[in-house]
């Protein structure tokens, strides 16, 4: 008992106060060596103190309890705890980025007494069509989640960028837009989700543009427009939080080496036709050799992001638990959630 130290000491020399340390006891995170029976008064071992700078740090940059606490369980394990930390720091990455782009549409709104601000872009016909061919298929029909019935639609200097969702895939693809060269600063960016109709409207109004046609997008607060020579739409955007779909595209940058691509070839499927399941081995696959990784998915699914990516699409496989990313030539980039073969539930 004497080579234990006092929590007052253990605070000194970890940085945590006094009441601190007792959360974290609570918490079941950083339990003291004994507790005074009468007194009910702490003391630490002396290799607790590494451990209660460790979660003093993790406290600092905003770590979450539980993940906090699976650290200190497993603070042996480097490999872990540095995995835990990479992706807290894109987490808080991912919400910079979001801040800043709500800062912008709070800029862009300044002085405006009143009136939306809004952002005006041009983008070639074909490039709008084929923009919207590549995600309208992954639109959500969930009666329980009307913003899925849309597409997101952001706008950021020289990008205009749709992504779409159903919860069990994702398709997402970006072109180039040019803003008029009198364009307010801070007026570069907007986003919102546009309805399901509206992309429909707008498919055929594009249908009988040609390739040297450019049409006028505008995003206000609350309205999406397109204007096509004389004709054009409209239509008021959707209510409510679009889910962060950037999370899955930063699964797609963080996969495993063991991740294989290979070139669409309906030869590597196993077709269920009870199930309605389609199941991928890709014969060669860069990288791929004995064991390359499976994956199932609904094969209506799938045949609709092949179609959405265009010529020669590639699909990435990273093992039967990890989305399988169908990616066209152009960019345009589709997630299918796997299911299980025997119960065609996703996972």
């Amino acid at each position: 008992m004497t080579d234990l130290l006092p929590i007052g000491e253990v605070a000194r020399r970890s940085g945590l106060t006094v009441s601190a340390l007792r959360f974290y006891d609570g918490a079941g995170v950083l339990s003291p060596q004994a507790v005074d029976a009468t007194s009910g008064y702490r003391r630490y071992a002396p290799g607790q103190v590494a451990v209660a700078r460790l979660v003093a740090g993790l406290r600092r940059v905003g770590l979450p309890l539980a993940e906090i606490r699976e650290a200190v369980e497993q603070h042996h394990d480097v490999e872990l705890v540095d995995g835990l930390l990479a992706a807290h720091l894109r987490r808080l990455e991912g919400g910079l980025e979001d801040a800043r782009r709500e800062i912008a549409r709070l800029r862009a709104g300044l002085g405006d007494q009143g009136e939306s601000a809004a952002v005006r872009v041009s983008v070639a016909a074909e490039g709008l069509r084929r923009l919207i061919e590549a995600v309208a298929f992954a639109v959500g029909r969930d009666p329980d989640l009307p913003v899925l019935h849309g597409a997101l639609c952001e706008i950021e200097p020289g990008l205009l960028r749709m992504v779409a969702t159903d919860r069990y895939r994702l398709a997402v693809h970006e072109v180039e837009v040019w803003q008029p060269e009198d364009a307010r600063a801070g007026q570069g960016r907007a986003r919102g989700v546009v309805p399901a109709a509206w992309l429909a409207e707008v498919g055929d109004l594009l249908r009988g543009t040609d390739g040297s046609t450019t049409v006028s997008l505008a995003l206000v607060e609350d309205e999406v427009s397109l204007q096509v020579g004389t004709a054009g739409c409209s239509a008021g955007l959707v209510d409510g939080d679009f889910p962060d779909y950037r999370r899955l595209l930063e699964g797609q940058d963080q996969s495993s080496g063991s991740a294989v691509e290979s070139r669409w070839r309906t030869t590597d499927l196993e077709i269920d036709e009870r199930s309605g399941t389609a199941t991928i081995v890709p014969a060669s696959s860069t990288g791929a050799g004995p064991g390359a990784p499976g994956i199932t998915v609904r094969h209506e699914f799938l045949l609709d992001a092949v179609t959405a990516a265009g010529d020669d699409p590639v699909l990435r496989l990273d093992g039967p638990i990890s989305p399988l990313a169908v990616r066209g030539s152009d960019g345009a980039l589709s997630l299918l959630m796997p299911i299980r073969p025997e119960g065609g539930a996703p996972q």
